[in-house]
Formats: structure tokens, C-alpha cells, sequence
């Protein structure tokens, strides 16, 4: 549960790091206006008896260290009650430069027939900030 990203030189000195919770998946990120490249990372963050948080980071190197540009909720799944059980899963889609996110999701519902949409979102790159903010 206490996994951690780190970025190295060339020489395999630690440039930075950024604590992920139990990785499940990396991969290239968009390249960013005045970051560079980036990595995205998927990650579970909070577990308990029927209980799983997965959360979605975007990873870059800002000002020689690394930092989460973004972050939002993957997964969030719920079964410890079957009464109340309940999936909320989202997916996420950048644009061709990066310089937009946008973000939907489902929930289902013990007892409920098919999905409810969640709220949608947008985030914008911000490069004064360096960060995604929403728009």
C-alpha cells in the first residue's frame, strides 16, 4: 500500500518522488506546456473489508522536483453491506495537447438495474500554476 515513484538521472540519483499508495498501473502521461513529459499513474489508496479507493494522478517534473499535477478518484467500490453495496468507477480522456481533461463516471447500486451517471468534470492546464484546475 505505500508505493512511491520516483524519478532518476542517469546516474541513478533521485531527482524526486511522490508517494502513490499500491500502484496498479503507469504509464506515459500527456506532454505538458512548461513540465514536459508526464506519467500517469492509477493507484489504490484506501482498502478495508469490502472497501477499495483507487485514485488517478498525473505526474511531472516541476522546478527539479516531482509533483501531482492532477488528481481524481478512479474507483471507489464499496460491498462490506450487500444492502448497500455500491461501484462508482470514471474514466478520463485527455485532448490531443493535453491542455484539456475531461472526466465521467457510473455508479451502480446493490438492488438498482444499471448505471447512474455521475457528475462530469473538466480541467484545464493551468501553466501559471503548473496544475490542472477545473473549467
Amino acid at each position: 500500500m505505500n508505493g512511491r515513484l520516483f524519478a532518476l538521472d542517469c546516474a541513478g540519483r533521485v531527482l524526486g518522488r511522490v508517494d502513490t499508495g499500491f500502484m496498479r498501473q503507469l504509464k506515459p502521461g500527456p506532454v505538458l506546456a512548461g513540465v514536459g513529459p508526464t506519467v500517469l499513474i492509477e493507484a489504490t489508496v484506501g482498502t478495508g473489508t469490502g472497501f477499495r479507493e483507487d485514485l488517478v494522478r498525473v505526474v511531472g517534473m516541476v522546478g527539479g522536483e516531482a509533483r501531482v499535477l492532477w488528481e481524481h478518484a478512479a474507483l471507489k467500490s464499496d460491498a462490506a453491506q450487500a444492502a448497500t453495496a455500491f461501484d462508482e468507477k470514471w474514466r478520463w480522456k485527455f485532448s490531443a495537447d493535453g491542455g484539456r481533461l475531461e472526466v465521467a463516471g457510473d455508479r451502480t447500486e446493490a438492488g438498482k438495474r444499471g448505471k447512474a451517471a455521475l457528475p462530469k468534470a473538466a480541467f484545464c492546464w493551468d501553466d501559471g500554476r503548473q496544475a490542472y484546475r477545473k473549467c
